[in-house]
């Protein structure tokens, strides 16, 4: 009888081997093209393929999150889908917790655009360089946070960094050094969301920033409490890295008149949404008119 389990499990178990592989081929597709919604489709066609009972859950949850995704998709569809959405999203905590257990690193489960995992938290930078591998492999990952970050430098040696669209740095008290390394290093060249606010640029962080040649696709820019004042102002307005920007945080910074000008005159700022200039309590009437002028309900000044 223990022969003939032996040989069940043994001929299972090369049964299985062909299916594990191309599952985890289908998974590197989708890791390795994240932007690529067929990687993500072939993928659920899999799943629903094996006959398992949840993975026809998880491929009906990424064609659904795919679909939403979708910024043609008519009103009516998307509100017929959305209930289903609902209830297949209360399988995520259960899908994340299936994503490897790695040391100093924790999956997001409160998110997942098109079907995926796609947002890490991690302990610190020797966190990120030791598990970056094993994190890209798992799930077509694109956001990354730190609980405490001493210095930015190891972060950014990573290769792997080259893969994140979202980098969330706040309030670590990052200094000009620390700006100058981010905007010197090539693996940024993909960020579209840069969170930098409660850290300690000043203008000569500002400065770097402006001058990098790798922050070319922002979209988002969150430089809000950083002691940037017109100076670091000035370089930002001026730097075409603002020029595919939608919204630029500057709220809380020693801004005058002269830094609102600057910004009211940059020929960099034509695609903004969203201007955030609260507690910027120095700019005047001057500068608020010329600002109101430029942007009109785009800039906002709560206090």
């Amino acid at each position: 009888m223990d022969r003939w389990r032996g040989e069940r499990n043994r001929k299972a178990d090369q049964q299985a081997g062909p299916a594990l592989d191309e599952r985890e081929a289908r998974l590197r597709a989708v890791c390795e093209r994240p932007d690529d919604d067929s990687a993500r489709l072939e993928y659920a066609e899999f799943l629903e393929a094996t006959g398992d009972p949840d993975d026809a859950l998880r491929a009906e949850f990424i064609r659904v999150q795919c679909e939403l995704a979708r910024p043609d998709l008519p009103s009516a569809r998307r509100w017929q889908i959305n209930e289903r959405k609902s209830v297949l999203e209360t399988n995520c905590d259960r899908w994340a917790n299936e994503l490897p257990m790695l040391d100093g690193v924790r999956w997001n489960s409160t998110n997942f655009p098109r079907g995926f995992v796609w947002d890490v938290w991690c302990d610190d930078s020797e966190a990120f360089r030791r598990n970056a591998a094993a994190i890209f492999a798992a799930a077509p990952i694109q956001s990354a946070s730190f609980m405490r970050l001493r210095a930015l430098a190891p972060v950014l040696e990573v290769p792997e960094l080259s893969r994140i669209k979202r980098l969330i740095l706040d309030g670590f008290g990052l200094g000009p050094a620390d700006a100058r390394a981010l905007a010197s290093s090539s693996y940024v060249c993909n960020l579209t969301e840069l969170h930098l606010s409660d850290n300690r640029f000043g203008d000569a962080g500002a400065r770097a920033l402006g001058n990098s040649t790798h922050l070319t696709r922002l979209d988002n820019l969150d430089l809000g409490q950083n002691r940037i004042g017109d100076d670091g102002v000035g370089v930002l307005a001026a730097s075409p890295v603002v020029s595919s920007l939608s919204h630029l945080g500057l709220a809380g910074n020693p801004l005058t008149d002269s830094g609102a000008l600057a910004l009211a005159s940059s020929p960099h700022l034509g695609r903004l949404d969203g201007l955030t200039l609260w507690k910027c309590r120095k700019i005047g009437q001057r500068g608020k008119q010329a600002l109101k002028a430029r942007f009109g309900d785009v800039v906002s000044f709560e206090d």
